[in-house]
This record gives structure tokens, sequence and C-alpha cells, in this order.
């Protein structure tokens, strides 16, 4: 439980430092960084074994990448 939730604290706090360095990718403050790292944690769980069999799983990682970038 101690790892999960220094997971999810440290995938907030990088959230925050993209936010920092990228233009136009915004976050308010570190309760929606921490509401950010908490979704992307549940999709990951959820979508990650039925796409990794077909390979998709880094192509939409990628292109949601290219998304949140622009």
């Amino acid at each position: 439980m101690m790892r999960l939730l220094l997971q999810w604290v440290l995938s907030a706090l990088s959230l925050m430092m993209v936010a920092k360095l990228l233009p136009g990718f915004h976050i308010k403050d570190f309760g929606s960084a921490l509401g950010v790292a908490a979704l992307y944690g549940i999709l990951h769980v959820v979508l990650y074994p039925r796409t990794v069999a077909r390979g998709l799983y880094s192509r939409v990682a990628e292109l949601w990448a290219v998304h949140l970038c622009d």
C-alpha cells in the first residue's frame, strides 16, 4: 500500500514538473495533479491487459501524449 501511494505522489509530482516545462500543458494545483495521476493509473490497469496483446497500448499512449502536447 505504501508503494502505491508513493508511486501516486511521484506521478503527480512528475505531472507538475511537465506542466512547468511544457507550454500549453497546465495543471491548476497539486490536487488536480493527483486526480490526473489516479485517472491515468486506473486507465492503465483497465486498458493495458486488453491492448497489450494487440500491440495497441504503445500507439494509444503516443497519440495521447501528442494530443496533450498540442
